[in-house]
């Protein structure tokens, strides 16, 4: 099987590589295959159910659609839209539709990683409370945000002071550096997880 999935990759690169024209095309059709298999990648660390055949799903639905999405559109951004909301659909449905992975394996696999997210069945297996995963992936969302947040107002406050509006005051620069140096010290006092 490995030895005719390296042919059937070498045969869609060399299809891909003759009508490549350019760096950047090559670079659109990277990431456009990256999205075809982005969510299952994800969904892996979230969902307890997704299983090799979620994989195998994504992997199958990249390689068909792909293509299809080169030849009928030129949108670079409408391209990855469909092809992530696509693969998300698809691993979804097959992780669904099938059963989960071995329970043995997916309870040594919680205790090494203690993943975030969907894994309540696992986590009382482990002995731990169901929701804990869960709770932990909302607390790890709202540190993202927090200190997504923190960079943006930074940025945002020191190019505004560096290199201000006609007409516009430093307030609002300062203003906005100060809410960053407050969400700074606020992720400090937290307690890490």
């Amino acid at each position: 099987m490995a030895r005719l999935a390296n042919v059937a990759l070498l045969a869609v690169a060399l299809i891909l590589a003759a009508r490549i024209g350019s760096i950047q095309a090559a670079w659109h059709v990277s990431l456009l295959f990256g999205a075809g298999i982005g969510a299952v990648l994800i969904l892996r660390w979230l969902w307890e159910r997704i299983n090799l055949w979620c994989e195998f799903a994504a992997i199958a639905l990249s390689l068909v659609l792909a293509p299809a999405l080169l030849a009928w559109s030129d949108d670079a951004h409408w391209r990855l839209a469909v092809m992530a909301v696509a693969s998300t659909a698809i691993t979804t449905i097959v992780a669904l539709l099938t059963g989960p992975s071995d329970p043995d394996a997916r309870l040594e696999f919680y205790r090494r990683a203690r993943p975030l997210g969907f894994w309540g069945r696992t986590a009382a297996a482990a002995g731990d409370e169901p929701g804990a995963p869960r709770r932990a992936l909302a607390r790890a969302l709202g540190h993202v945000v927090r200190d997504g947040l923190a960079l943006y107002l930074a940025l945002y406050g020191a190019i505004r002071l560096l290199f201000p509006l006609p007409g516009a005051g430093r307030v609002v620069a300062l203003a906005a550096l100060a809410v960053s140096g407050g969400l700074v010290l606020w992720s400090r006092k937290q307690p890490v997880d």
